[in-house]
Formats: C-alpha cells, structure tokens, sequence
C-alpha cells in the first residue's frame, strides 16, 4: 500500500482528505431520487453502505473509491439519466479520492504509514 501513496499527510492536509472521503461517501445518499433508488434496489442500497463505511472510516480507500464510481454511475443511471454532467461530477470526486489516498487519520494510514522508530539512547 506504501508504493500506492508517497504519504500519509497529517495535519490540516490530512483533515481535508477525511473531509474529502465523509463527502464522497455521502454522495448516495445526498438526493430523495437516489435515496428512491436505493430503496427499490437493495443490492444496490446494500454495496452504497459498504463502500461508504469504507470510506468514512478509510479502509482500502483506492478500491472503495474505485467502486464508488461504479455506485455514483448506477445511481445517476436510474435516477437522473439525461445528467450527464452530474455523474461526471461525482465521479471526478471519486477518482481525487482514490488518486489522492486516504490520509495520516485513517485505517489505511495506521496501517501502511511509515512509522518512527525511537531507539534507546547508547550508554
């Protein structure tokens, strides 16, 4: 995962990535049509939650961001099919999310971070 991502920023920068990671797992469920959607399609409803906690909590960020894509798509398919312009929004936010990785604050980020090793002091 480290070869994935050059760094895991903390800080403000790292801030901005869980911000950027709540609001794209909150894309499903921002409009009554998708939330409408997802009601009626429970596979569907069930693969938004998924990836959505993924991202909430930063787990596989570039896989559940991939997948977010393919959740935006199909939702702006069945609900708004003439907005093109609307899916290729969301998706470009899917794909910063999934270039960009998932941050210092994350599951991934205390997982493959780059660690700093204190070693005793020589007597």
């Amino acid at each position: 995962m480290q070869r994935l991502h050059s760094s895991y920023p903390d800080g403000l920068p790292g801030l901005a990535l869980i911000l950027l990671r709540i609001s794209v797992a909150g894309i499903p469920f921002a409009y009554e049509a998708e939330r409408t959607i997802l009601l009626k399609l429970p596979l569907l409803m069930a693969l938004a939650f998924v990836v959505a906690a993924t991202l909430f909590l930063g787990v596989l960020t570039t896989t559940s961001a991939t997948a977010a894509v393919a959740v935006q798509g199909a939702l702006v398919y069945f609900s708004h099919p003439r907005h093109l312009i609307l899916s290729v929004l969301f998706s470009s936010l899917c794909v910063a999310t999934a270039m960009v990785g998932a941050g210092y604050y994350s599951v991934d980020g205390s997982r493959y971070a780059r660690k700093r090793v204190k070693l005793p002091a020589r007597s």
